[in-house]
């Protein structure tokens, strides 16, 4: 392996930002990336090396999985390996054949969009970028290997994402299985970056990863490890790219976007200066990061005036249960101090029904909680015991139809103030990113996040066009 260092584009868990934090100090080193796979190499689908079964721990059979089956050749230094392993994105070179399934976040997306800007070499592969969220998603990730098995038997399978991690014994026969801590930033790929349209008409943009919050509904905390972040000056180049490449909405993504090192009203105001002429979009934030300093920087012009907010629950009784880092005062705290500077915001959010201990009064707090906050878009979620949490074993278990009950309430009350939200745009003009085209017309999303359709003749996929808004949703 390699011996030199590049500067490493990642703040290491356990470092402080510096008073004057500019995004450059307490850079950390790691090896540069390995190439591991040759041009064209052909990999026999199913093969698992002897070696794998001598391992001792599964970090150790992940490795030595990659390497043996991918170069074809032992490592001659477990300890070496480790050492890079464990701090190197593993990147696999394509052509035109490469197929990618992304399953899950929108994290996912983002890694999934850099790991084909760095395939550029071999042939006949299949990349599975997995999710383990739930059960129904682990169920979706034994569907995807399977079908990409059947549809693609002669090519080499590579699974990645948090299935890996949340099942290290199971590689449902890939041929290579690549854990989260592989994934390291991509560097020296600004080229490379495909024109809107080619995968997505938005670009989204990978700044941290991890979560140092210890929900007891969730099992991504430990397949993503501890809160890491992406520096400044990298993340810089990134947006400027994009925007170059004709990007004209650049989403903020991450596992836990608000814990962003070194704070993200920072991020943000850094690079509406990288990525003009572009837009910014936050994803999911917990209300407990949303401050004042974050709440103004809603009126920027480029700043789309949207927030999503992760309240899941109207009752503090149940936060206090999931281990969430807020209470509802909080969360209300937060929408007011971004309705104050932005009247017009379009709030979407979670909420999970259902959750062991949930009473009739506790989630009518919900139901007004949502009321109250005027949300403009909600996805429910019924609350489904997931192995290694904490809430899997509750003893009071929620019955599944009181749960689905509650769950069509809270969405029957989500599409009224949906409607109630949109109206009162009617007649106004909207600027609109589009987006996919099908059957003639084409659908994009607003500033606001208002969905909007409209004849596709004349519009492309990542365009920006101002549109007169109306309430059938056409433009």
């Amino acid at each position: 392996m390699p011996a030199e260092s590049s500067p490493q584009i990642e703040h290491p868990p356990n470092s402080a930002p510096s008073e004057q934090w500019d995004g450059r100090q307490d850079l950390w080193l790691r090896p540069p990336p390995w190439r591991l796979l040759a041009a064209g190499r052909q990999v026999a689908p199913g093969s698992i090396p002897r070696q794998v079964r001598r391992c001792k721990a599964p970090s150790d059979w992940l490795r030595i999985l990659a390497h043996e089956a991918i170069l074809g050749e032992r490592s001659p230094n477990l300890g070496i390996a480790d050492k890079a392993a464990g701090s190197s994105l593993v990147t696999f070179s394509h052509s035109h054949t490469m197929t990618f399934i992304n399953l899950g976040c929108r994290t996912n997306a983002a890694e999934t969009d850099e790991i084909a800007a760095l395939l550029s070499e071999a042939h006949n592969f299949v990349v599975v970028n997995s999710c383990t969220v739930t059960t129904a998603a682990d169920r979706d990730t034994r569907k995807a290997v399977a079908r990409a098995r059947r549809e693609h038997p002669g090519a080499a399978l590579v699974l990645m994402g948090c299935y890996v991690d949340a099942h290290p014994a199971d590689t449902l026969g890939a041929d290579v299985v690549v854990p989260n801590a592989w994934k390291q930033a991509p560097m020296g790929i600004e080229a490379a970056i495909d024109p809107p349209g080619v995968r997505r008409s938005r670009y989204v943009l990978k700044v941290q990863d991890g979560c140092d919050n210890r929900c007891t509904f969730c099992i991504v905390w430990q397949t993503r490890g501890r809160s890491i972040s992406r520096v400044l000056p990298y993340l810089e180049s990134r947006a400027r790219s994009a925007a170059r490449a004709g990007y004209r909405e650049i989403v903020l993504t991450g596992v836990d976007l608000g814990s962003y090192h070194g704070g993200l009203a920072q991020l943000v105001r850094r690079l509406l200066e990288a990525a003009r002429p572009a837009r910014l979009r936050l994803s999911s934030i917990d209300p407990s990061h949303v401050d004042a300093e974050l709440a103004a920087l809603l009126d920027h012009p480029r700043v789309c005036p949207h927030l999503h907010l992760p309240l899941q629950s109207g009752s503090d009784r149940i936060l206090a249960r999931m281990r969430r880092r807020y209470n509802l005062a909080t969360f209300e705290h937060a929408v007011a101090m971004a309705r104050a500077v932005r009247p017009d915001m379009a709030l979407t959010g979670d909420i999970m029904v259902g959750f062991p201990g949930e009473t009739a009064d506790d989630f009518k707090r919900t139901l007004d909680a949502i009321e109250r906050a005027g949300f403009s878009g909600l996805h429910v979620f019924r609350f489904s015991p997931r192995p290694r949490t904490a809430a899997a074993r509750h003893p009071d278990q929620v019955p599944i139809p009181v749960a689905q009950d509650r769950s069509r309430q809270a969405i029957e009350l989500g599409h009224r103030l949906g409607a109630a939200y949109e109206a009162r745009f009617h007649g106004r003009p909207l600027q609109v990113i589009w987006d996919r085209v099908a059957e003639g017309r084409i659908k994009g999303v607003s500033e606001n996040y208002i969905q909007v359709t409209a004849a596709a003749e004349g519009r492309r996929p990542g365009q920006l066009e101002e549109v007169q808004w109306h309430a059938s949703r056409t433009g």
